[in-house]
Formats: structure tokens, sequence, C-alpha cells
């Protein structure tokens, strides 16, 4: 790599100001490469098309005003302290760049593509993010305030500490890669789709849910609270740790084909319809839920489950096992349907916090009582 040089003039001018053009007047596509821009503020209004930028480093750089790129290239740039206030980027891709304190303000992205890339501190704030493709790019504390993120995808990124606030976020997929310590806070979700990554810690609290869909994660650390959510669903997932809903209402729950369910709790929330299938959990707890919809377990291994207070509709379990303890305290079902259901030898019951002999009794017990 040869020693970065500055702007010319006539480079100073075509790229914030006057771009280059055919000789019919149309816009020219044009190259910069091996060039530093430091401390540079461009404010005018002007419409970047074919810009390919190659091999350069912007550091405290401001793009402020009526700036529309189209169709732009950055490959191998990095970003240090930029600014991009109210621009236009229409389908620009960032090939291997680097974002070190970058900041996107009012700005459009729209159908844009980010690939093997890197950054840090990136802050997104009254920004539209449409169309939008992430591919082998890790993200250090990114924040997204105040903005919509709709028909993104998301493949092998490893993302830390990604923070959304007052967003509206629709048909994002996420696809492998990593999600750490993230949080949605006070998001109108439409549809988010985690496949194939491995979650730690993921916080969504406040706003509103569509749908929630987890496939073949492995995870520790869910949490939702003071939501309302249509659908959440966990599919095939190996491990699910520590799962929760608190305070919350959630129209259909289903867990189908996961490996290993561990510590799902639901406290004080309201249940349409809840559906546990072909999975294995262990130290389950319902607390103070209030279900109008049915309750279904089949074909799982239960290890230790706990239903406290609440209110349930009705209840069936079929094909399934329950080892270690089954606690049923302050809770009755409408209607419970039990078949082919195996008690583990050794398994403790316990009713109205007492424990009691056997299960005939428990069953007696809380079946429409």
């Amino acid at each position: 790599m040869e020693r970065r040089t500055s702007l010319s003039a006539e480079e100073r001018r075509a790229l914030s100001e006057r771009p280059p053009r055919d000789d019919q007047g149309r816009p020219a596509p044009w190259r910069l490469a091996g060039r530093e821009i430091v401390d540079e503020r461009f404010t005018g209004a002007v419409v970047q098309e074919g810009l390919e930028v190659v091999d350069a480093a912007l550091r405290g750089f401001t793009w402020a005003g009526d700036v529309v790129l189209r169709d732009c290239v950055f490959r191998d740039v990095a970003f240090e302290r930029v600014a991009f206030v109210g621009v236009r980027f229409d389908h620009v891709t960032f090939e291997r760049c680097s974002f070190d304190e970058a900041r996107f303000d009012g700005c459009e992205l729209s159908g844009c593509h980010f690939v093997a890339g890197a950054a840090t501190l990136l802050n997104m704030r009254r920004c539209v993010v449409r169309d939008v493709e992430l591919d082998g790019v890790a993200v250090d504390s990114w924040t997204v305030r105040e903005g919509r993120l709709a028909n993104c995808t998301l493949r092998d990124c490893t993302l830390d500490a990604l923070r959304a606030a007052n967003c509206a976020i629709d048909q994002v997929v996420v696809e492998g890669g990593a999600l750490r310590s993230a949080e949605l806070t006070l998001a109108d979700v439409g549809a988010l789709r985690i496949a194939g990554a491995t979650i730690k810690r993921l916080r969504v609290v406040g706003g509103e849910l569509g749908s929630l869909t987890l496939v073949d994660v492995d995870a520790d650390d869910l949490a939702l609270a003071d939501v309302r959510a249509q659908a959440l669903r966990f599919e095939r997932c190996v491990n699910l740790v520590s799962p929760r809903a608190l305070d919350s209402a959630v129209r259909s729950l289903t867990i189908d084909r996961c490996t290993q369910v561990i510590g799902l709790l639901l406290h004080n929330c309201e249940v349409g319809q809840l559906a546990l299938a072909r999975s294995r959990l262990q130290h389950t707890t319902f607390a103070a839920v209030r279900a109008a919809g049915p309750l279904r377990i089949d074909d799982c291994a239960l290890a230790g489950l706990v239903v406290r207070d609440g209110a349930w509709a009705e209840a069936s379990i079929a094909g399934s096992r329950i080892e270690e303890y089954l606690a049923v305290d302050r809770a009755r079902f409408a209607a419970l349907r039990r078949r082919d259901v195996v008690e583990g030898e050794g398994l403790r019951y316990q009713l109205d916090g007492s424990p009691v002999a056997d299960g005939a009794t428990l069953w007696g017990a809380i079946d429409g009582a």
C-alpha cells in the first residue's frame, strides 16, 4: 500500500460541489484512490453517482446537507470520527471498511451492502434503513434511536452491545454469527427472525412485538419485560437457557423440537395459547399466568415443573415424561387431559405449598376444582 495523499483542489470540488459529467452532461463514474481526508466538512447539496473510493482514510470528516450517494463503492476505507447528516445512501457498497466513532443522523440507507467490515461506537439516529444487507461484519457498541429498519438481512455478523430504542423494526433476519448483550427498548417490532446464531443476553423491554422466531440457535439469557407480543416461536434450538417473559402479554408461545430448555419462566403474564412439543425442558415455572387459551404439552420431557397462582382455561399433556418434581400451588385448570404420561421414579409432588404422597391426589385436585 502506497502512502495516502491529500485531495487535490479539483478532487475536492468534485467531491463537494461538482462531480464529473460526460459530454452529454450526465454523471460520469469517477475514482478516488489512496487519499486521506482529515478534519474536512462538506455541506453543499451534491449528487454522487458511480463514485468509487479505494484505500482511503476519512478522519474527523463531516458530510451534511442535501447529499445523495448513488451506486457508489467504498473499498478498504477507514472512517474515523465521521458524521453523515441528512445523507441519502442509495445502493452503496462498503467492502472491508472500518468505522470508528461513526455517526449517521437523519440519513436514509436503501439497498446498501456492507461486506466483511468492522465498526466500533456506531451511532444511528432518526435514520431509515431498508433493504440493507450485512455480510461478515463485526460491530461493537451499535446504538440505533428513533429510526426504522425494514427488510434487512445480517449474515454471519458479530454484534456486541446493540441498543435500539424507540425504533420501528420489521422483516429483519439474522442468519448465523453472534448476538451478544442486545437490547430493544420501546420498539415496534413487526417480524424478527434469528437462525443459526449464538445469542448471549437479549432483552426486549416495552413496546409491541409482532413475531420473534428463533431457529437452530444456541441462546443464553433471553428476556421480555412489559411487552405485548403476538407470537414467540423457538424451533430446533440446541440450548435455550433462561428464556423469560415478565409482566407481558403473549398471544402465542411455541417451543418445538428444542434439545434443551433450562429455566423457562413466565411470570405475571397473559397468554393466549402455549404449545410445548418434542422438547426437553428443565426447571420450568409458570407463575401468576392468566391463560385464556390452551396449554399443550406433547412428546416432551419435563424435569421439574412449577405452576403457581394464575388461572388456566384448559390443558392437555400427551406422550410426555415428568421427572424430579411437579408442584401446583394455588392454580387450577378448567379442564385437564392426560394421555400416555410417564411419571419418573422418585417424582416429588407438591400441592398448594404442601407435599402430597402420590400423583393421583395432585391430578384430581387441580382438574377443574
